[in-house]
């Protein structure tokens, strides 16, 4: 583990030294200051360097503050607020990855990387470090080193004599030009700001006109990827007045492909989560289980690595996008990252030149010949390879290949050109589409070649039998690229608006007596719950819903239906939404992609019920079967949710409304769009730059100052903790398009296994800026309580706690046992004269369960009691008391007494130890016992306990209580 840079004393600023009075205070100060933020990053990164340099591996756990409680303290209703006691220890940040050099085992080829003081497994059961199983040739050799992009801005602005912020007088400057233009203003609204008194006599920026504003953003250092126009004519076979066939003309806007993942694999921001070679990683040492997350975990990567081993050296638009699957799937799937870039804007073309029987065809045609133009320049690249600049300063050969490619059901079927009554991946009959038959995936070659044979006049059977479109494939010449198994799942379409809302919502409703209003009111009987939505009003009556309100539908739905109908739809809900959540997995492992199996089988042998209650006729529709691909997509190019079409939605928001909104909206619109996506991009890759050369300074400014052999080191850390050594064949980065695929943590470990894992830590995006032990004790609270001063009258009518006086004075007896300066303070009584403190919630860190999230999820625990609004004659607002998840008293106790000690995660007991319990209060000690005397330094919660956990109910697979 790397140390990062310890808070300031006194939470005094770095770069200013303000001295703030808390944390938070710290906090807020660094994310309204940008020149303290960036202070405070490149101090990290500083330290960082150096810890590297001098050698330092390991640094203490965060933990919880100290607390004298022994381990039963759970067996009365008061929990301490701790979060050994919540078992939410904090993750390390980044781990240094070992392996002693003269121990044999340190050599092979699957490594285990060590940890010291972790536990060896996560809160989901997966290991915190898995083992690897390296390539067995060389891939990602680096070729020698060059300058980066932006190492030759930097070289261009020192040869000038230039400002980091050239051609922008000072940062203020630049501050204000980068919000002007990524604020949305119109050119007009800039305009005016500019010839503003104020603006002009105050702020006085070198350019008073929108005009010199917008020439200085266009002399900021551009892209490595321009913009081009390619006209295409369609001549179609309706005549016009002139007796001459009509014809019509449409633009393709597009940028050179390899130029776009020459950019993406040359930003130095990426540099820590970016790979160059395929591994495989396992759960256990003897290689027995996989883990798939990433496109280099998955099969696909590490078969075409091995076939390249073998070889020598109207107002519309429809956005193509291209990232790249060797950047982390958690990076790239954030807009702020810019991991994902616009390719180009293929024509939406209304074809009235042709007759209503051939438009559709042509609409294929049409869009097969703009793919083929824009994937052009990767049929050489992808054969001979392209030396690139890589993140890390390292030269390497190149080999960018189609691998994934994000669509919906309609645009898989153009993709595949089939029809869509057919599946675009595999030629299974469309009448045995809703049955679980096996049918393997297309041959590209063979599909080819049918194609081929149908444009010369002859007409195979395969032809009309796979429901196959006579059009000119796109990426038939692709090297490396098998288009069906390239096409990835769409949880978004197929699961939770498909098989979810559109079939599975409706067939459960009609299976239940008195359907929509049953459905209706056991939708409102729900308990309300922080993490839950509560539809007050039902269901049957909302027209329109988004892809959150389907996840929130799932979350309840099985509890809905439980009980209200035959057992067999409840066990068919249950299988589907098992499919979808398991589908969900950020990181797989076999047993996982075994349960998706699992629930997928049970689906299909329990859907049959609906057609007895004469429900559905048959389950032949694309959505439901297209579940069956999900399982070999999975194993094949990793976990569905890097591939999600959620990603390439949000994106259109800003390459084609926002950048339409921005244009004069008239015939050139297309190309005002590409001007303005240009100077986006300029201002962001400015920023980047801005943000890399200061860590970059502070850096060579450390380097200087340490002894030679030192210094070396450091550089030769740095280098090794993203250089593959032993390899000598290119990286793959894979290519993705057409609505398509689509800074996080350090990656800083030992040479010998540098590929082992890239950490991602909650320093990125939203903790960023914050110091680093706001959530050293696993939790948040105020400062002051919102309840200061609260009798015990109060303690039992507002917040329920009827028993909170006998519950306190039975805590701290057992807190006393064995202590008789404690058993006295503890046998003081509380009476009505004294006061309670309590707060309104507090917020606990959880533990990672990387199947959910790579990152630490924050819970906000409520205990308020109800109160009147803040508006006369509204209705009095209810308690917020939270049900949470709380270790069981007896079975801690149980623990201790046998002298054992936490129960650790079991996978197929997840809540084991567990018991549900409600929130009433979250308070301090009152001010009657001392808290040194107890060892109490923490608030306490006073929690009214559900019935324990029984039995497992069959048909539902929910834990069940006594009745």
């Amino acid at each position: 583990m790397i140390p990062l840079l310890p808070k300031p004393s006194g939470n005094a600023c770095p770069s200013c030294n303000e001295t703030l009075d808390t944390a938070q205070g710290l906090s807020a100060h660094l994310s309204l200051r940008a020149e303290c933020r960036r202070a405070f990053k490149s101090a990290n990164a500083a330290k960082r360097a150096e810890a590297v340099a001098q050698g330092l591996t390991a640094l203490e756990l965060v933990g919880p503050m100290g607390s004298e409680v022994s381990p039963d303290d759970h067996d009365v209703e008061l929990v301490l607020l701790d979060p050994v006691r919540n078992d939410t220890p904090a993750p390390p940040e980044d781990n240094t990855l070992s392996a002693p050099e003269d121990d044999p085992a340190s050599r092979s080829k699957r490594r285990r990387i060590e940890i010291e003081e972790v536990a060896d497994e996560d809160e989901g059961g997966l290991p915190r470090k898995p083992w690897i199983e390296d390539f067995p040739r060389s891939a990602g050799t680096t070729l020698g080193e060059a300058e980066t992009y932006f190492e030759s801005i930097r070289c261009q602005k020192r040869e000038a004599r230039e400002s980091p912020w050239a051609p922008f007088e000072s940062e203020d400057e630049w501050e204000l030009a980068r919000w002007l233009v990524t604020s949305g203003l119109t050119q007009s609204s800039i305009e005016k700001y500019l010839k503003l008194k104020i603006t002009q006599e105050r702020t006085k920026p070198s350019f008073e006109s929108n005009y010199l504003f917008y020439k200085k953003i266009d002399a900021l250092p551009g892209g490595q990827a321009s913009w081009k126009v390619e006209i295409f004519e369609a001549v179609g076979d309706q005549m016009g007045e002139d007796g001459k066939p009509k014809t019509e003309r449409v633009e393709l806007w597009k940028r050179d492909v390899v130029d776009c993942v020459r950019e993406l694999m040359g930003n130095p921001l990426f540099r820590d989560i970016i790979r160059y070679a395929p591994e495989r990683q396992y759960a256990d040492p003897e290689g027995k289980t996989r883990i798939y997350g990433n496109m280099w975990t998955a099969n696909w990567w590490w078969d075409v690595q091995t076939t390249l081993s073998r070889m020598s050296g109207d107002k519309s638009v429809w956005p193509v996008y291209l990232t790249l699957g060797n950047i982390d799937k958690n990076e790239r799937r954030k807009p702020s990252a810019h991991a994902t870039v616009l390719l180009g804007y293929l024509p939406v073309a209304k074809l009235e030149c042709f007759s209503d029987k051939r438009r559709s065809l042509e609409g294929y045609r049409l869009f097969h010949q703009c793919m083929r133009s824009l994937l052009e320049p990767l049929i050489a690249a992808g054969k001979n390879g392209v030396l690139m600049t890589c993140a890390d300063g390292q030269v390497r050969q190149v080999f960018p290949i189609l691998a994934a490619y994000i669509a919906d059901h309609p645009e898989q079927c153009l993709i595949a050109a089939c029809q869509e009554n057919r599946c675009p991946k595999c030629p299974v009959d469309p009448d045995k589409r809703g049955e679980p038959v096996f049918s393997c995936l297309k041959d590209p070659s063979r599909v080819s070649e049918v194609l081929k044979s149908v444009a010369e006049g002859e007409k195979p059977s395969e032809f009309s039998l796979w429901g196959l479109r006579a059009v000119e494939l796109f990426w038939d010449n692709l090297p490396h690229c098998d288009i069906f198994t390239a096409l990835t799942p769409d949880i978004l379409h197929q699961l939770h608006k498909g098989v979810f809302k559109d079939h599975l919502v409706n067939w459960s409703t009609k299976a239940i007596e008195d359907g929509a209003n049953e459905i209706d009111q056991r939708f409102k009987a729900m308990l309300k719950h922080s993490d839950l939505r509560y539809f007050k009003n039902g269901i049957s009556l909302v027209s329109q819903w988004t892809g959150t309100e389907f996840k929130n539908m799932e979350k309840v739905f099985l509890g809905v239906v439980a009980g209200a109908g035959d057992e067999r739809v409840t066990r068919a809900v249950r299988a589907v939404l098992d499919f979808i959540y398991y589908a969900h997995f950020e990181t797989h492992t076999d047993d996982s992609l075994d349960a998706l199996h699992k629930a997928w089988t049970d689906y299909h042998k329990y859907k049959h019920v609906f057609i007895e209650l004469k429900i559905r006729e048959h389950f032949n529709f694309p959505k439901g079967h297209s579940t069956e691909h999900y399982e070999p997509a999975i194993r094949a190019l990793g976990a569905a949710d890097g591939y999600s079409t959620e990603h390439p939605e949000r994106l259109h928001i800003d390459f084609a409304k926002l950048a339409y909104g921005a244009s004069n909206k008239q015939s050139t619109y297309i190309k005002q769009m590409t001007r303005w996506l240009d100077r986006q991009e300029a201002v962001h890759r400015f920023s980047c730059y801005l943000t890399w050369s200061t860590s970059s300074s502070q850096l060579s400014s450390l380097r200087s100052s340490l002894p030679a052999d030192l210094s070396q080191l450091g550089r030769e850390s740095r280098s090794d903790s993203v250089r593959v050594e032993d390899r000598d064949m290119p990286n793959l980065p894979d290519s993705e398009s057409s609505a398509a695929l689509l800074r996080p943590g350090d990656n800083l470990s030992s040479s010998d296994v540098c590929q082992a894992s890239t950490t991602l830590d909650d320093s990125s995006d939203d903790f960023e800026t914050l110091p680093p032990d706001l959530w050293e004790r696993g939790f948040r609270v105020a400062k002051i309580p919102a309840f200061r001063s609260l009798t015990l009258v109060q303690v039992a009518t507002d917040f329920g706690a009827l028993n909170f006086t006998h519950c306190l004075n039975d805590f701290l007896t057992k807190l006393s046992v064995g202590n008789p300066a404690r058993l006295n303070h503890a046998a003081i009584p509380l009476h009505d004269m004294f006061r309670i403190a309590a707060y309104k919630h507090f917020k606990l860190r959880l533990p990672v369960i990387r199947q959910v999230s790579p990152h630490a999820l924050i819970d906000t625990i409520h205990a308020a009691p109800a109160r009147l609004p803040a508006k006369p004659f509204a209705s009095p607002i209810s308690p917020n008391m939270s049900t949470v998840l709380a270790r069981d008293p007896a079975v801690t106790a149980s623990q201790a007494s046998f002298g054992g000690t936490a129960l650790s995660f079991d996978p197929a007991q997840p809540l084991r130890g567990l018991r549900v319990a409600r929130v009433r209060m979250i308070f301090e000690l009152p001010k009657a016992y001392d808290p040194t005397i107890f060892g109490i330094t923490e608030p306490l919660v006073y929690v009214e306990w559900f019935t324990p956990f029984h039995v497992v109910d069959n048909i539902t697979g929910m834990l069940l209580g006594n009745d």
